[in-house]
């Protein structure tokens, strides 16, 4: 019965609202996040396809796909559905990219209208957007966060899979930072070890006055179950 109530679960896909005050915006940015897919035999490309439609109706500004997009074998018609959303998207790699080879996948989402930023910064709806790589080491995410730290005084957004980002880059001055990879837990009773071993496991943080937020995922990895977590497509109101 758990089980069974865990896969129904797994398969709805909640509107995840959060609102951000505003600094140095002239009017308010929509924002769908997307993370953590896992496109692949659990949730194939019209998993994505569905998601799309109602990121669309969101009318947002950017999308932005914090890592995780695919487990297991690559193919363009997984890619295919990133062309249809309305407004410009940008993506971070996770460390389910490094497994199916970082390289060719940054070469066929090249292929899309989406938009990689590995160690780069752009500016975006009147902010700048930038992203790193995922890396397990606090030395490593330092130096990557170093590389892309704002500098004019526009609003900032930080996408990294990984939360542990997060402490970097509010030193550096990011305003937000986006992460996922966490999946809340995912299930019982890894959702309560996640509470004692994870310092930001999912939802909104704020640390002098900067902001992180990391969701659950909008898909799930390994057992399709989700006990305890909900699978969410954010929808990001800053202003």
């Amino acid at each position: 019965m758990l089980a069974a109530a865990g896969a129904a679960n797994a398969r709805i896909v909640r509107r995840r609202p959060v609102r951000l005050p505003a600094r140095n915006l002239q009017r308010p940015v929509r924002i769908v996040q997307l993370s953590d897919l896992h496109l692949g035999p659990v949730n194939p490309v019209g998993y994505l396809h569905r998601l799309v439609e109602r990121a669309n109706r969101e009318s947002p500004d950017l999308v932005l796909k914090t890592g995780d997009f695919i487990d297991g074998r690559l193919s363009d018609d997984m890619f295919a559905p990133l062309n249809d959303l309305r407004a410009p998207v940008y993506f971070v790699p996770g460390n389910h990219e490094e497994y199916v080879g970082m390289d060719e996948f940054i070469a066929r989402l090249s292929r899309t209208e989406a938009v990689p930023l590995c160690q780069r910064k752009v500016e975006a709806g009147g902010i700048i957007l930038a992203g790193i790589d995922f890396a397990w080491s606090t030395k490593g995410l330092e130096g990557m966060v170093a590389k892309v730290a704002p500098a004019d005084g526009k609003y900032s957004i930080l996408m990294s899979h990984g939360p542990p980002a997060f402490d970097a880059a509010r030193k550096a001055g990011f305003d937000l930072t986006l992460s996922g990879h966490t999946h809340g837990g995912q299930l019982w009773p890894f959702t309560m070890f996640g509470r004692l071993l994870v310092r930001y496991r999912a939802g909104l943080y704020e640390r002098e006055g900067k902001h992180l937020f990391v969701t659950t995922g909008t898909g799930t990895w390994g057992p399709p179950l989700r006990l305890g977590t909900n699978s969410e497509m954010v929808a990001i109101e800053i202003g």
